[in-house]
């Protein structure tokens, strides 16, 4: 993926952990500190042995013990419901007559919590404020079903990305060739994640639209080209994915206020009417994207809905392409082929 310049923190304003936008960051918070709060509440000391008591040598290889406890404990959270969250044992010690596995919690592959896991000496029992039977393994969790994607004559698409989000850049760049190949029997209709003011108090003037309450999580440069992203797809949307994948190739959040103008003339995008529409209607848009937002509960960029289910696969072109392909209820000839050749055929079918 190619990463352009962009600001995922701003120094001025105090950042969620990890850089998760704060409406995804509820929802993690809330498993945190159910789960890795747990842990750090009730893990720090370990059950009272009677003074006195004499501590057995060890019995248990001590790799192998971290191992076990950072695989039990993964998978307890896992049944629980933190998603992305992995325990790793780092350590174990004798310590008041059991055995001290010293674990890191991560989230996303990031360490957010050290804690402190507590076995027996005979390996039976883990205690993190209960006493637990380690000889038993922990349930694995439910798989959630997938929900089948409906088929029908001509396929929707709804994708929903920040302008400046790397990630939802890698989606377009993705989706761009895989409705290019299918042209007109597939209909990819973009959309912008906006957040409220709510999330910015005292910040406005950095991350939202003057004079609203549209806010996007890389600041006002952002949103702004969210709003004439918008406006091209209003009234030039023939023109919208080879500006957007221009922008994307070649402009910065730092450069676009300049930037969307040469993008503009490079891919034929009339911008005197871009900027006509930004003023009289960029809002208008961007609040109707909003309230899309609250209906379909979007919060991150990129979201993807295909016949109004909402897509989880991979994020390869080809991956965007089956996806659709399976969306059909008569699959189209370019089905049939690969990514690189309907690109080849798109790209020769051009003026």
């Amino acid at each position: 993926m190619d990463e352009h310049t962009h600001h995922e923190h701003h120094a001025e304003k105090p950042q969620p952990p990890l850089g998760v936008p704060l409406p995804i960051l509820l929802a993690v918070v809330a498993i945190l500190c159910l789960v890795i709060g747990f842990f750090a509440a009730s893990l720090i000391r370990p059950p009272s042995v009677p003074s006195g008591t004499p501590t057995p040598a060890p019995s248990i290889d001590a790799l192998q013990l971290q191992s076990k406890v950072a695989t039990y404990l993964t998978d307890m959270l896992a049944a629980q419901g933190a998603v992305g969250v992995v325990v790793q044992g780092t350590a174990t010690t004798i310590e008041n007559g059991m055995y001290a596995v010293n674990v890191s919690i991560l989230q996303d592959g990031q360490v957010v919590q050290e804690a402190v896991a507590y076995v027996s000496l005979d390996g039976k029992s883990l205690f993190i404020g209960q006493v637990l039977d380690f000889t038993k393994a922990f349930p694995k969790p439910t798989p959630v079903p997938t929900v089948a994607i409906p088929k029908t004559a001509k396929p929707e698409a709804e994708m929903y990305v920040m302008s400046f989000c790397p990630y939802g850049q890698q989606a377009e760049a993705s989706v761009g060739p895989a409705q290019k190949a299918l042209g007109d029997s597939i209909t990819v209709v973009p959309h912008f994640v906006i957040y409220g003011k709510d999330y910015y108090a005292g910040q406005e003037a950095e991350y939202c639209m003057a004079n609203t309450s549209l806010c996007s999580l890389h600041g006002i440069a952002e949103v702004d080209e969210d709003a004439r992203q918008a406006c091209i797809w209003k009234y030039q949307p023939a023109k919208w994915w080879v500006y957007v994948l221009y922008v994307n190739g070649n402009c910065t959040l730092e450069n676009i206020p300049d930037c969307w103008k040469t993008a503009a003339n490079a891919t034929g995008v009339n911008a005197t009417a871009v900027e006509q529409c930004y003023s009289a209607e960029g809002a208008a848009l961007l609040e109707a994207d909003a309230a899309l937002n609250q209906e379909k509960e979007v919060t991150g960029s990129p979201t993807l809905f295909i016949n109004g289910v909402t897509y989880s696969g991979g994020r390869a072109a080809e991956n965007f392409k089956d996806a659709f392909c399976a969306a059909f209820t008569n699959q189209p000839a370019a089905c049939n082929m690969t990514l690189s050749e309907a690109q080849a055929a798109a790209s020769g079918s051009c003026g």
